[in-house]
């Protein structure tokens, strides 16, 4: 079974996870092992403490974003209506369809119908201050003036105007809900890496599960190559290599480790 040492000789992921064909180390062979061997991906992915790890993470990622619906929900609620999917554009258009459903629909409209959103409230101001315009220009006697067009026109633009404001506030706390989540799931997906990095140390210093499922057969030590700076054929140094021991085992050589004569 490959270690963390030789993925960090080889360079390789491929190595690491268990994909077909990855590069093998210089001077080593490949053991075939049937379908449904001891994959070492797979041996990572049970490892006691990663599969508790990523419980608890996904556990987390879960909560996180059943909050982060219910924020949304709640915005928009609030605001009385609910945007079409592209009201929320990039990286966090999927999150906003996932946190919008029919219900959400539902009690935004309820909410503008009553007049308790915020587009309603904004739609009250407007027609009372257009009343109180046509109220005021027709004691002056000037309703039929061109003054009356005038200010209804302006009363019209800011109505407009806080709308487009409106939305554009909630769209900026929509893009903060979600930037937090999203920073969150990288803080997890790290935490996951890393944790997948601890099994696999366990794994490689654990002399068990050396020689078991898809791995590499190294050359025994007797017949390694004789050159300059590899007296008597012992693996050169600085070089991870697993090695076969007369008694049949595997030893791990640590970078500058001389193999027994």
């Amino acid at each position: 079974m490959p270690t963390i040492y030789d993925y960090y000789n080889t360079g390789n992921i491929g190595y690491l996870t268990g994909a077909s064909n990855p590069q093998q180390p210089s001077g080593s062979s490949t053991t075939t092992t049937t379908p449904g061997g001891n994959n070492y991906y797979n041996t990572l992915l049970s490892d006691p403490n990663y599969a508790t790890m990523t419980g608890l993470l996904s556990a987390q990622s879960q909560a996180d974003a059943a909050q982060r619906s219910a924020a949304v929900q709640k915005l928009l609620i609030q605001l009385g209506e609910v945007p079409a999917s592209g009201f929320v554009t990039g990286p966090y258009a999927s999150y906003y369809n996932q946190d919008v459903n029919d219900l959400t629909r539902s009690l935004a409209g309820q909410s503008t119908s009553s007049g308790l959103s915020l587009l309603a409230r904004l739609n009250k101001q407007y027609e009372d201050a257009r009343r109180g315009s046509i109220n005021d220009l027709a004691a002056r006697g000037i309703l039929q003036s061109g003054e009356t067009g005038y200010q209804l026109g302006e009363l019209g633009q800011q109505k407009l105007t806080g709308e487009f404001d409106t939305r554009m506030g909630v769209l900026d706390q929509l893009n903060a809900l979600y930037a937090g989540f999203a920073g969150a799931e990288r803080q997890r997906q790290t935490q996951a890496a890393l944790s997948m990095m601890d099994a696999a140390a366990a794994q490689g210093e654990n002399p068990w599960n050396w020689g078991t499922g898809s791995q590499y057969s190294y050359p025994q030590y007797e017949t390694a190559p004789i050159g300059a700076g590899n007296p008597g054929g012992a693996p050169p140094r600085g070089h991870n290599r697993r090695l076969a021991v007369p008694d049949g085992q595997q030893a791990l050589a640590r970078p500058g480790a001389i193999a027994p004569r």
